[in-house]
C-alpha cells in the first residue's frame, strides 16, 4: 500500500509537471498505482480470512494440550 501511495504521489507529479503530449505517461503510472492500491486491499482481505482460520486452529490446539494435561510438568513425571 505504501508503494502504491509513492507511485500515486509520483502520477500526480507527473500530471503537474509534464507537458500534454505525455499526458499517456502519467495515466500509465496512475494505473500502476490503482492496480498496486488494488492488489495491497485483496491480500490485505485474503489475510485476515486466513489469520480467522489460524486463530481458531489455534484454539483447537491449546484444548488438546489442556486436554492431554501436557502443560502440567508434574503429570509428565514418573510415578
Amino acid at each position: 500500500m505504501l508503494l502504491a501511495l509513492i507511485i500515486a504521489g509520483m502520477a500526480a507529479k507527473l500530471f503537474w509537471d509534464i507537458q500534454p503530449r505525455y499526458f499517456y505517461l502519467g495515466a500509465a503510472v496512475w494505473l500502476l498505482a490503482l492496480g498496486l492500491a488494488a492488489y495491497s486491499v485483496v491480500r490485505y482481505l485474503l489475510g485476515k480470512r486466513v489469520l480467522k482460520v489460524e486463530a481458531r486452529m489455534y484454539e483447537e490446539l491449546l484444548a488438546l494440550r489442556r486436554a492431554l494435561r501436557l502443560d502440567d510438568p508434574s503429570a509428565l513425571l514418573p510415578r
